[in-house]
């Protein structure tokens, strides 16, 4: 369990965990210093001094270790937390594989669309602010779930199948340049509202393994319908074919009496 949530870590939070691990082992290098000197000049013995100057880097490995641990288990806390959220808000839009494939922080924007008419089903559906709000996203191989904190708790932002009417379109990701990268997503209802969503992030990776992911189930998903739509043209052109020859056999027996 452990390996696994840490597995869905992106890399810019586990650089970022490095980093403050190793300013901890920093500071208790300097703290150590300022009082290896005191001490020295307090019992005038330059010896003291150099002999916890050598143990610096001993300091160092101990204070970053123990910060990284300290740093680690609450940062794995948070994404089991997130991953349990996520998963309760999938299984409101009939999520059947609820292994989360990916788990990131990322900035989503509801646009405004002509087509779209406030709808106030539930409380989780609620008419919301469609500026760009902070939210974490989570991809299921067969649905995605966006959800921002509250101070009441998990605010649902975006939840829905992959499977539905809903499709993706990127920006930036192909320029070289440093333009924002940005997923457009967007939600046709059964009763035929158009939703859009702007989704943004700082984690580049994350966002770019993201718009790959959708992609691909999205490709499944209309590949699967081509099939099933082959599928039934078949059965109904064969069910016709059978009616036809039935059909005629009833013709020629009338005849033939």
């Amino acid at each position: 369990m452990a390996a696994e949530v840490w597995q869905k870590i992106p890399p810019e939070e586990k650089v970022t965990l490095i980093a403050k691990s190793q300013s901890t082992g920093i500071s208790a290098c300097l703290i150590l210093i300022v009082f290896s000197a005191c001490a020295a000049i307090g019992l005038k013995n330059p010896w003291f001094f150099w002999g916890m100057f050598l143990a610096l880097p001993f300091s160092f490995q101990l204070a970053s270790f123990k910060a990284w641990q300290m740093e680690r288990v609450r940062l794995m806390a948070v994404y089991v937390a997130v991953r349990t959220s996520a998963t309760w808000f999938a299984t409101q839009v009939r999520g059947q594989n609820l292994t989360p494939t990916l788990i990131f922080k990322g900035v989503l924007k509801k646009e405004e669309g002509l087509q779209e008419e406030p709808q106030r089903n539930t409380w989780l559906d609620e008419e919301r602010d469609t500026g760009p709000v902070e939210v974490w996203v989570t991809l299921f191989p067969d649905s995605i779930v966006a959800f921002s904190e509250q101070a009441t708790g998990a605010r649902k932002e975006l939840a829905c199948s992959l499977y539905a009417n809903f499709n993706i379109s990127s920006e930036g990701f192909e320029d070289e340049s440093d333009s924002e990268q940005r997923l457009l997503l967007s939600l046709e209802r059964a009763s035929g509202q158009v939703t859009n969503w702007t989704l943004t992030s700082s984690s580049k990776a994350s966002l770019l393994v993201c718009e790959r992911k959708l992609r691909q189930t999205i490709e499944r998903r209309n590949f699967q319908r081509e099939q099933e739509a082959q599928a039934a043209l078949a059965a109904e052109q064969k069910a016709a074919a059978l009616a036809a020859t039935a059909a005629s056999e009833l013709l020629e027996a009338g005849a033939q009496q």
